[in-house]
């Protein structure tokens, strides 16, 4: 990265593409508003997304994410394709409910639970 007075300007984007055609989410530009620049050494760049993904018809995605240099000619890009599973340690009976998609909430931390163990 080019530095000037001592600050990085790094651009950040992501594409999310389903089944190879159809782009799910699009961030052109995910630093649009470090204008300033950054001073961070070493530079520590993360793209995340939180999305509920179809799992049960084996759609193929693949996600894009493109680093450059604002005030020069570096770029760096990467592309990873996965593919999203129902989980398996989390077992829903059924007892007349009616639904598409269960998942298991965290309230304090507002995001959905991944792991095997939960704090209480």
């Amino acid at each position: 990265m080019t530095k000037l007075e001592h600050k990085t300007y790094p651009g950040l984007s992501m594409y999310l593409v389903k089944n190879e055609k159809d782009t799910v989410l699009s961030e052109s530009n995910l630093l649009k508003n470090l204008k300033n620049g950054t001073d961070l050494y070493p530079l520590q760049l993360q793209a995340n997304f939180k999305t509920g993904l179809p799992y049960k018809n084996n759609e193929k995605y693949k996600i894009h994410v493109s680093i450059w240099d604002t005030k020069g000619d570096g770029k760096f890009t990467y592309e990873l394709p996965f593919t999203i599973k129902e989980n398996e340690f989390l077992n829903i009976e059924n007892t007349g409910i009616e639904y598409s998609n269960i998942y298991l909430w965290n309230k304090t931390l507002k995001q959905t639970v991944f792991e095997k163990r939960c704090k209480f």
